[in-house]
């Protein structure tokens, strides 16, 4: 009979490509926030550089209501990873009100104003008290990059962590509730408010030259 010590390198090899099998076959479903008061000001002000100051911002009537629509088409799933910020846990809580949501800090968009600069978790879970906020507490407080614009490569290396943290989930069929920016920069796809991306793991594919129109 084999020695224990020789199965057990065989038995990880087994079930690493089991992972990578399952990996290249989960349902992502890319889901882009409702309109928020930032979008509103962007639409009106389309050439200004301006910061208007709507830290960490929040969904619109408009963007809650198209939050509420997204409910009746949004894809089943076995779990919502919603962005930590305010306008994605909003819209992750209207679209899937009966979900197990996860915030997922990885999810996050690239600081472009302080209207990407989150809020402190002790302040999340009072305004959601059904989203899971585990794994933001085991980031490092700020889990955003606070006060300039996030470099490219760091956003890059992010998006790559993004990549591998869905790669090793247990879920057939996963949906993240995030951004213009993170969408763009794993599909180049310029995602509308409410749009839902369907993709794969494998599919996504962070790259700086996805990035750079928006920079």
């Amino acid at each position: 009979p084999r020695r224990p010590e020789r199965v057990q390198p065989q038995m990880r090899r087994v079930r690493q490509l089991l992972r990578t099998i399952m990996s290249s076959r989960r349902k992502v479903f890319l889901i882009r926030h409702g309109r928020t008061e930032m979008n509103e000001w962007m639409a009106s002000n389309p050439s200004s550089h301006d910061d208007p100051g709507f830290k960490d911002t929040v969904l619109t009537p408009a963007g809650e209501e198209g939050a509420r629509k997204l409910a009746d088409v949004a894809p089943e799933v076995d779990v919502v990873l919603a962005s930590p910020l305010r306008r994605t846990l909003q819209t992750a809580c209207l679209a899937y009100p009966n979900a197990s949501i996860v915030a997922f800090p990885l999810a996050a968009e690239r600081r472009w104003h302080s209207s990407d600069e989150g809020t402190p978790v002790e302040e999340l879970e009072e305004l959601f008290p059904q989203v899971d906020f585990s794994l933001v507490k085991e980031t490092p407080y700020p889990w955003f990059h606070e006060g300039s614009k996030e470099p490219v490569p760091q956003f890059v290396e992010r998006m790559c962590a993004f990549r591998e943290a869905l790669a090793t989930r247990e879920e057939e069929k996963v949906a993240v509730v995030c951004h213009w920016g993170v969408i763009q920069s794993l599909l180049n796809v310029s995602a509308a408010n409410c749009e839902v991306v369907e993709t794969s793991v494998d599919d996504l594919s962070p790259a700086p030259n996805q990035i750079g129109a928006w920079d």
